[in-house]
């Protein structure tokens, strides 16, 4: 956690986002009359009936630029679409007409953006054309160097979490793996033995599906012979065989995916150590 934090100050540093001084302290741009020009943005989304609509959002952040002093030059609204969606109107016409403003007001951060990364390169962007930005809710207003650094703070937790949950997952998936377990999608040939049993042990478990067997040991059959796997994926469909998926054809990639994983379904796998181990489960191929 400490060098997320140590990135957030030393980024902020380097930025000019913490000036040594408060003579030096960096405000928004102006108009040559020196006018700090504030825009509104306000969304709510169809599926969350609870939000604050967006005229109370306006209300509030109105107040807020009276406060500070700004003018109000413009106020840009989206109802009807989620805060990961960047496609929304009122936010696109609030980033193509940047040059009009200097400060983008919301009542809450997720009204811009519900992912917190996301709004940090929302922040990249905006301050690198020297734009600011202000969220009601959690009080900070980048026109001030210590609302800026309390934003970086935000966005190198929110990085390191995102940073434990993908090793967390990367680590559960191993586990799975050095334990003989299957993660994903049962391979052809084979259906998840949790799925008939549910039994929470039978996780991870295998075991070989009746109907696709012979059809994968004749695509095997068929490469040793010296098909291509473009070869047989034409032969199958000639022949009306089905898929797993209905509706779909053999392509070359499926028929080269399940060559390539041999050693599988003859029921080996290899470790994180890299040692040969075998499947508890039983093979459909036998050793060569």
């Amino acid at each position: 956690m400490i060098e997320y934090l140590i990135e957030a100050l030393a980024y902020t540093l380097a930025a000019g986002f913490l000036p040594l001084s408060p003579l030096l302290a960096r405000g928004p741009s102006a108009t040559s009359d020196g006018v700090i020009r504030a825009v509104i943005y306000g969304r709510v989304s169809t599926d969350l009936q609870s939000e604050t609509s967006i005229d109370q959002q306006v209300r509030e952040c109105r107040a807020y630029c009276a406060m500070q002093g700004w003018e109000v030059v413009d106020i840009y609204r989206d109802e009807g679409f989620s805060g990961t969606n960047i496609e929304r109107p009122g936010y696109q016409r609030m980033m193509d007409e940047m040059e009009a403003w200097d400060v983008a007001v919301g009542a809450k951060m997720d009204r811009f953006h519900r992912n917190v990364r996301n709004a940090g390169e929302w922040a990249d962007t905006l301050r690198g054309a020297g734009k600011d930005f202000a969220f009601l809710d959690l009080q900070i207003d980048t026109t001030t160097p210590v609302g800026m650094l309390i934003f970086r703070i935000m966005t190198a937790f929110a990085a390191m979490e995102a940073d434990l949950i993908r090793d967390r997952t990367v680590a559960g998936l191993k586990g799975k793996k050095n334990a003989g377990k299957h993660t994903g999608r049962p391979p052809y040939g084979y259906k998840s033995l949790f799925v008939r049993t549910q039994n929470k042990e039978d996780r991870g478990m295998l075991e070989p599906c009746a109907e696709e067997v012979p059809t994968l040991l004749r695509i095997f059959d068929l490469s040793r012979s010296g098909l291509t796997p473009r070869e047989i994926a034409e032969a199958f469909n000639d022949e009306g065989v089905p898929t797993r998926q209905e509706g779909k054809v053999w392509t070359k990639a499926t028929i080269h995916g399940i060559v390539r994983n041999r050693e599988m379904y003859e029921g080996y796998f290899y470790d994180q150590d890299g040692e040969r181990r075998r499947y508890e489960w039983e093979p459909l191929l036998g050793d060569e």
